[in-house]
């Protein structure tokens, strides 16, 4: 009588759940994907991607843990749980969803404004979202122990720095930057600010450094002007780093 009562109560959980995210889901795809009445060039794109993001930390822990607190014993193996695994395989299909979503946001916000370690830290993010709600189903589907999400997921992310850990993370942020500077709201200031490593790209396109109406493209919303220094200081800093390097 216990199991079954964890059953049901796990079914209404689930159930509900799927609801609320369906919900979400259903506006995310009707307003950002399909873009049905959404004018980008007024967009907040700062805001967009905070609480995108913020609804998928928050979905993605309450998943893993509902997932994790049902499928911790007995329910694996109840022979009426074909139904609770259903409906936990949709929910964690649902969040993958929320994860496309979040990186169509990020895109949006990369197209408009360049790219900088926090944009690129949201697409590792969401990354590793996928992945653990992989690792996830394998446990439902295959029976697996809470250990084996901490081994795999902890061994991927693992694997996932040393991988990252091989890119010059600067360097590709200037040179992007760089090359799109007459379609972003170019920050000059930005690239300035970056390690040692980027100097020589920088110096060698110092011209680029320059600020003109050119440097805000076309998408920039109106109102969203980004404050930077002049010519003349940018250059010299970038003189005084070189000369201090």
């Amino acid at each position: 009588m216990a199991l079954k009562t964890e059953y049901v109560i796990a079914i209404i959980s689930f159930v509900g759940l799927n609801f609320l995210l369906l919900l979400l889901n259903g506006i995310d795809i009707w307003w950002l994907w399909l873009g049905k009445g959404k004018n980008f060039a007024e967009t907040n794109y700062s805001a967009e991607l905070h609480d995108g993001t913020n609804a998928l930390i928050f979905s993605i822990v309450l998943a893993m843990a509902i997932i994790v607190y049902f499928f911790r014993g007995n329910l694996n193996f109840y022979s009426k749980s074909k139904t609770l695994k259903t409906l936990a395989v949709i929910w964690m299909i649902q969040n993958c969803v929320l994860v496309i979503s979040v990186l169509i946001r990020d895109a949006h916000y990369i197209e408009v404004y360049g790219l900088t370690y926090k944009r690129i830290g949201v697409i590792v993010f969401a990354l590793l979202c996928i992945i653990g709600l992989t690792t996830v189903y394998v446990k439902v589907a295959k029976h697996k122990t809470f250990f084996y999400l901490l081994r795999v997921n902890g061994n991927i992310w693992y694997i996932l720095l040393l991988a990252s850990a091989t890119i010059n993370w600067d360097v590709t942020i200037v040179k992007y930057n760089l090359t799109h500077k007459g379609l972003i709201a170019f920050d000059a200031d930005y690239l300035l600010s970056l390690s040692d490593k980027t100097l020589q790209v920088i110096h060698q396109n110092r011209e680029e450094l320059n600020m003109s109406a050119s440097s805000y493209g076309s998408l920039v919303p109106k109102g969203e002007i980004l404050v930077s220094s002049t010519d003349e200081q940018l250059q010299k800093r970038l003189d005084q780093r070189i000369a201090f390097f």
